[in-house]
């Protein structure tokens, strides 16, 4: 179920000229306000207890994000993590302290699941390993 489907928000900053859009600039003190929903606040409303895939990308801000998921009542079976601006050591050292086991890497992207879910899916003994080419 996509999320802006189910809550659609106004996006002001589309009617904007693209000025750095989607990137986080650390030299900039000016912002573009825009109305947001805290992840944990949409899946409790939803009653959302399994992901089955979910992706974050969202250009360095990807631990913060993180930080407010719900992960003691949401499990996801499988996701995928863009890790260039973070890195994959930080990245992989939350998703194991909450339980959830590193299953590759491809190009920038790293990909965790939760064991339980995962091996339905596929043979978790064969992972982790590099996904990339």
């Amino acid at each position: 179920m996509s999320v802006s489907r189910c809550l659609p928000l106004l996006r002001p900053h589309l009617d904007r000229p693209r000025r750095g859009l989607g990137h986080l600039d650390p030299d900039s003190k000016k912002g573009i306000p825009v109305k947001t929903v805290p992840i944990a606040t949409i899946l409790r409303a939803l009653d959302v207890t399994q992901i089955d895939f979910f992706s974050l990308d969202i250009e360095g801000a990807e631990l913060k994000v993180l930080a407010t998921f719900p992960w003691d009542e949401v499990k996801i079976r499988l996701m995928c993590i863009e890790v260039n601006h973070v890195g994959k050591e930080r990245v992989s050292s939350f998703m194991e302290k909450r339980g959830y086991m590193y299953v590759g890497t491809w190009h920038i992207d790293a990909w965790y699941g939760w064991k339980d879910l995962l091996k339905e899916t596929i043979n978790v003994e064969e992972y982790p390993k590099k996904l990339t080419p």
